[in-house]
């Protein structure tokens, strides 16, 4: 990387007359330094592999002009795929001259068909279908000619024409045009799905087309035959010569320009296809305009219970990681171990192949995790649409590939990782290729492209896409305001059983996720020192110590109390002011507030340490509950999707829509409408772009933007034009008696508006029995969603807030700020203070001194194991071994507490016990038994050498087995022990002193050398920890119930 820099600095220039040439130079030294082949016989991989290495170079000198860098990339880039890189835009004027004149022409045509429609006047076969694309384009702003098509094609060959959502009708139209971006699948290909919401009167001649049962034959394009018939009508022989393009863009202008539809600029591009924005599927359509669930909602899935993570030691080979010995990791290696025949031909090989890779699939569907079935579907794809055709090359790839591969993603499931997580999780691939062969980063490389061009997942920052020429896919599933109150709750319930910090953490943490639109990635390394609480609250998105800004523009300040629904800001203005307490808050001499740990994490799994959160396990969660709500496969990122559609919807959608599709009052709306600065309507958009962390409104309306589609309509219906009832009754070719009782009571049947004529479409279609029309999809309601339960935080006590209410003591905090903080009773802050202080002074040595705490120590706070793994395992003891909130421990719990507490010491990290204390010894390991793995026990008994006698030799043997068998019920309950003999102790300990310790990674007989005289090395703290915040508890309680309580030192059993 250094030396690729140096080259750039070298034929770096500002001089742009010298640019081009340079840059080329320069491209022509960095291709010889990193690739010896010629380009022609470099792998697609590889290629994208010396792209990426030098794009990355070139980014990281700031110094170079901006002018030279994108030269220079896009010099690499035509050497390697022979196009440029960035694309030239072409400028048109203000005002083109072509539409202006087409608009001309259609204007009176347009008085022509309304005319002729009037009077019932028909031409001939094609005059129905005529009269649905003209009122689809003329009234309903379809104004591009792949959309048309599709209309076309829909209305003429499907059986199912119009779909009813609520109070919209809707025709999803499948299509594909050049930089619209795709969001669905038909027939294993990507294409677009845009929903169409027609007018009134395009429904009527929807109606009327399919009663006349036109059998016109039909020739050509959609637009063509518009373009034709208009013509025809018209008398107007220069419409037919327009150009599609010109055509269309002229109607789109004129549709924008409907007198009262006050239609913004973007929904005209829209309307005309210049503009992209993907729709959602119809699925979530569906739940979020009845604001229902897909289906009956089952109560949240407990995740497996925590246990202790598995500490291995450094893995060196693939054959030391768990991954390779998995049934499934042997039976694919068994798999690829076949010899084909070879007299069959390469096809008849790879045909073979599959079949068995299928056979092999089919046998284990029901068992196969998501990394599993990657893997194997990948291996499909690499025979079925490569250039593999024998079994030894499939061995390669498996034995380059799947024992990282499966490790690795072991707990994750990548079906719902978003661009940054696919980042993170491609580093951690390419950080072991140490441990594979040369093959590896190759394989790794095409893998991901699988991904991204199979299976929708994004590519990882470093990768770019293969085909660059493809459309950007968009994942456009969306849920509903009332699906996101629900993940609320049901993400608490599943973490019911953790702690309440790392509960409320995650709510919090997708609070802002649904309400601010943070990337996951941003969210997740926000510091205390990003987010101000003063007045409305800010949150800044900005480098840290933790993070930098994926790009210049997602550098931004989000206001909290403008987006944030009032119960939702209460609560995340109580979690984070007890976050800012944790991280030291005070105020300095200038004024300010400043903290002693201003890095400090704002969600992290421990409340006093830097942890990240797993996102990975957390987005699985969301994934799973959001597609359950849904229906379809809707991925935690699409938070940050609903947030952005929520806010463009504020500001452009009707009172009346806004009020159904959202949670905020009339009052929240004006505010936020104000903060965008609604009024200024040229402005808005980049307003909104740079909210979002976009540099223009482009990507945030085609990739984040879900609701265009009904922004679009809700324009078309605020148009005050009005039709004649006869008009209405030649196109939907209904009796005039029957549209006579259908009519809207009040209605001017001369002068019918836009909300009269949909009103009487609705009634017509909702009569219709033909199988065209689908009624609605009766979603699954819930009751009201109980939000005060969950933002009004419990006055419950649990183990968990021990050391944290301590460490607040500890600062001088008062009884009322601790109860502010940790929303807790006076009595039972009270009660927790004077059960620390008992506890404290109860455990002392022969000396008098402190057994839990550093000598002479004023502070009342549990200490905290050395590293955060240990602080978590002892979290996941006290987990297992606490009752519910505010209940007593289990008496095994309690005796065990007291012995671990009553043989511990500060400065030492083991328990000990003499040789008549074997029946404590055993007491604490059965209670530890179903929480602590026995390979994390390991035991030392420390025996004096004359016992054995003299000589030691002969004895020896003898005495050893001797002491193993006194202390053999706790020998069978560690995971390693060892006798040693020493001098000393033989009067008092007859069968020596046993010392228990809970090490910081697992013991086996490979690393259990190790720890013959270094056991405190490989110790941890975290036993005690977890028992001394126990027994705390434990008295807390005793005095909160317990009006009458009196310290009694001498009765240990009744103080816990």
């Amino acid at each position: 990387m250094d030396l690729l820099q140096k080259v750039i600095t070298e034929h770096a220039t500002p001089q742009k007359s010298k640019i081009e040439k340079a840059s080329i130079n320069c491209a022509d030294t960095l291709m010889h330094l990193i690739c010896r082949k010629p380009i022609g016989t470099l792998s697609d991989a590889h290629k994208e592999m010396v792209f990426s290495t030098i794009y990355d170079s070139v980014h990281a000198k700031k110094s170079l002009s901006s002018k030279f860098r994108r030269a220079l990339i896009d010099a690499i880039n035509q050497k390697l795929y022979g196009q440029h890189y960035y694309s030239t835009p072409r400028l048109n004027g203000f005002v083109d001259p072509k539409i202006v004149k087409a608009k001309s022409l259609l204007h009176g045509a347009i008085n022509e068909v309304n005319l002729l429609v009037s009077v019932q006047k028909s031409f001939n076969n094609s005059y129905p279908l005529f009269l649905v694309l003209f009122h689809a384009a003329f009234e309903s702003g379809l104004c591009f000619e792949e959309a048309l098509d599709a209309l076309l094609t829909t209305i003429t060959t499907s059986k199912v024409v119009l779909k009813k959502i609520e109070r919209n009708w809707v025709i999803p139209l499948i299509y594909s045009r050049r930089g619209h971006e795709t969001n669905t699948k038909a027939n294993r290909r990507k294409v677009t799905q845009r929903n169409f919401y027609p007018g009134p009167l395009t429904l009527f001649a929807i109606s009327g087309f399919i009663k006349s049962r036109a059998t016109a034959c039909i020739s050509g394009d959609a637009t063509t035959l518009l373009k034709n018939e208009l013509s025809a009508i018209a008398s107007q022989q220069a419409i037919k010569k327009l150009n599609n393009r010109t055509f269309l863009r002229a109607v789109a202008q004129l549709v924008s320009e409907q007198p009262g539809s006050n239609m913004p600029s973007f929904l005209r591009h829209f309307s005309g296809g210049d503009l992209s924005s993907a729709s959602t599927s119809i699925e979530c359509l569906q739940c979020i305009k009845s604001q229902t669930f897909h289906n009956t909602i089952a109560s949240p899935t407990q995740p497996n219970p925590v246990s202790i993570p598995r500490q291995p030691a450094g893995v060196l080979k693939k054959r030391d990681l768990p991954a390779y010995h998995s049934e499934f990791s042997e039976g694919l290696r068994e798999l690829f171990k076949a010899r084909n025949d070879h007299h069959r031909s390469a096809a008849e090989r790879k045909a073979f192949i599959i079949r068995r890779i299928d056979s092999f699939y089919e046998s284990r569907k029901r068992t196969i995790s998501d990394s599993e079935f990657v893997l194997i579907d990948w291996l499909r794809y690499c025979y079925r649409e490569g250039n593999l055709t024998k079994f030894a090359t499939g061995a390669r790839y498996v034995s380059s590939v799947a024992t990282i591969w499966l490790d690795v993603c072991q707990q994750t499931s990548v079906f719902v990782l978003d661009e940054d997580e696919m980042t993170e999780l491609y580093e951690q691939l390419m950080n072991k290729k140490s441990l594979s062969d040369s093959q590896y980063s190759e394989s790794i490389i095409d893998l991901m492209h699988f991904l991204n061009e199979e299976h929708d997942i994004a590519l990882p920052q470093q990768l770019e896409p293969r085909d660059k020429q493809k459309s950007v896919h968009v994942r456009s599933n969306i849920p509903s305001e009332v699906h996101i109150k629900q993940l609320f709750t049901d993400i608490g319930e599943l973490y019911a059983n953790q702690s309440s910090h790392l509960r409320e953490s995650v709510i919090a943490l997708l609070i802002l996720c649904s309400r601010l639109n943070p990337r996951p990635n941003e969210v997740l390394n926000l510091e205390i020192k990003d987010i101000d609480l003063l007045l409305k609250g800010h949150l800044f998105v900005r480098t840290n110590r933790h993070f930098r800004e994926k790009t210049y523009s997602a550098k931004r300040l989000i206001e909290l109390d403008t987006f944030l629904p009032p119960d939702e800001s209460k609560f995340i203005r109580w979690f984070i002011n007890r976050r800012m307490e944790q991280a030291g808050r005070y105020l300095s001499a200038d004024g300010r507030v400043r903290f002693t740990n201003p890095h400090m994490l704002i969600f992290s799994e421990l409340p006093h340490n830097n942890v990240f959160l797993n996102m990975r396990e957390i987005s699985q969660h969301v994934t799973r509950l959001l597609s359950s709500y849904t229906g379809v496969h809707t991925p935690m990122y699409q938070l940050r999707h609903f947030a952005i559609s929520t806010a463009i919807l504020v500001c452009f959608a009707s009172d009346d829509t806004v009020r159904a599709l959202t949670s905020y009052s009339p009052e929240q709306v004006a505010v936020i409408r104000y903060y965008f600065q609604l009024s200024d309507s040229l402005n808005v958009l980049y307003k909104i772009s740079t909210w979002a962390g976009h540099l223009e409104p482009g990507m945030t309306l085609s990739t984040y933007t879900h609701f265009t589609d009904l922004l679009l309509f809700e324009s078309i219906m605020r148009s005050n034009t009005t039709t004649n009832m006869s008009s209405v009754r030649n196109l939907s070719r209904m009796q005039p008696a029957r549209m006579s009782k259908l009519l809207p009571e009040g209605a001017n049947a001369e002068a019918l508006n836009k909300t009269e004529l949909m009103s009487l479409a609705d009634r017509l279609l909702s009569k219709e029995r033909g199988g065209w029309v689908v009624k609605q999809h009766k979603g699954i309601k819930k009751g009201d969603i109980d939000m005060d339960s969950l933002f009004t935080q419990k006055t419950e006590f649990d183990a968990d807030q021990v050391s944290l209410v301590l460490e607040a003591s500890d600062k001088g905090r008062s009884i009322e700020q601790i109860c502010d903080l940790y929303n807790l009773e006076r009595k039972m802050v009270e009660a927790l203070i004077d059960a620390a202080r008992d506890t404290k002074e109860r455990y002392k040595t022969k000396h008098r001194k402190f057994r839990l705490y550093a000598a002479e120590t004023s502070k009342l706070h549990v200490p905290l194991p050395n590293s955060n793994d240990d602080i978590m395992a002892a979290n996941i003891i006290i987990n297992k071994l606490m009752p519910a909130a505010m209940h007593y421990l289990d008496n095994q719990v309690r005796k065990a507490s007291h012995i671990l507490l009553s043989a511990s010491t500060h400065s030492h990290r083991y328990v000990s016990f003499n040789t008549k204390e074997i029946d404590d010894a055993i007491n604490l390991i059965t209670a530890l038994k179903p929480v602590v793995p026995a390979s994390r026990l390991y035991l030392e008994i420390h025996v004096d050498n004359s016992i054995c006698g003299t000589p030691v030799e002969k004895y020896r043997d003898d005495v050893l087995k001797v002491v193993t068998a006194h202390w053999n019920d706790v020998l069978n309950a560690v995971g390693h022990f060892e006798i040693v003999l020493k001098d000393g102790g033989k009067r008092q300990n007859s069968m020596g002193v046993a010392r228990l310790y809970f090490l910081s990674h697992d013991i086996s007989e490979n690393n259990a050398q190790y720890l013959k005289g270094n056991s405190e090395q490989y110790a941890s703290s975290a036993l005690r920890y977890a028992f001394h915040t126990l027994a705390i508890y434990s008295g807390a309680l005793r005095r909160y119930y317990d009006p009458g309580f009196t310290y009694d030192p001498n009765n240990i059993y009744e103080l816990t």
